[in-house]
């Protein structure tokens, strides 16, 4: 298990991923509301962690239908956000064992170098009735392929257009491989979703290929994969 005080330079590298997507890209609001939807219909009532909250905009929408809890290791973007948040790795999580009812994280699993750590912690600190909720992009996503064929040409061109670099993909999941490894992890998959998802940049060359996707409704270039799990009392088996 690593420690929070070991975060390091991670934490720094968040920080400025955290910096660079809050003034470069936004998910559509169509695709937020979906998500939120869902997370209020599965989580009502319970005590809940988003891993990864950023500026805490779900924290901010599932207020008042459950008690939400923010984690994040960028303590530059919990100063924005709202109700209660820790500064901690998604892979030591500083809760007591069985005392969520809930965590769903958004964006973050894929970018994590260990989502195994992070699946046998969420089981860790899940009540036996816990649900967790996974939003990944899904491998045929634009993202996904972009890491699978053009990641270096893309990372180029992304520098020379927004003079920064694009975050880091870990790992890209079908659903498929997704469900075999929460199941793995000591959970049972109730259900599964997929939701498309819209970015907006401020280059419109980069824009450009986003909105022709739009256009022409290559629905699985431009989704994301959501997964909810049941917690089972079965030890976790992962690896990463």
């Amino acid at each position: 298990m690593r420690k929070n005080a070991d975060l390091g330079g991670v934490a720094e590298e968040w920080e400025r991923l955290w910096k660079l997507s809050k003034d470069k890209w936004f998910r559509h609001p169509r695709y937020q509301e979906t998500i939120a939807r869902i997370l209020k219909d599965r989580l009502a009532g319970r005590i809940v962690l988003d891993i990864g909250c950023g500026t805490g905009d779900y924290l901010s929408r599932l207020k008042g239908s459950c008690t939400p809890v923010g984690l994040d290791i960028s303590a530059g973007a919990l100063r924005l956000a709202c109700g209660h948040r820790v500064v901690a790795s998604a892979e030591c999580l500083p809760f007591q064992t069985g005392s969520l009812g809930g965590i769903f994280s958004i964006g973050t699993f894929h970018c994590l170098p260990h989502p195994g750590e992070m699946l046998k912690e969420a089981h860790r600190v899940l009540a036996a009735d816990g649900l967790l909720i996974l939003i990944v992009p899904s491998a045929t996503s634009l993202p996904a392929l972009i890491k699978r064929f053009l990641d270096p040409l893309f990372r180029f061109v992304f520098r020379m257009l927004e003079n920064d670099r694009m975050p880091d993909i870990h790992r890209t999941y079908s659903l498929r491989a997704l469900k075999e490894m929460v199941t793995r992890s000591g959970y049972a998959v109730l259900e599964h979703h997929r939701v498309h998802i819209g970015y907006a940049f401020r280059s419109p060359l980069i824009r450009l290929p986003l909105t022709a996707i739009e256009k022409l409704r290559l629905r699985r270039m431009a989704e994301e994969i959501v997964v909810v799990c049941a917690r089972t009392a079965c030890a976790p088996r992962t690896r990463d």
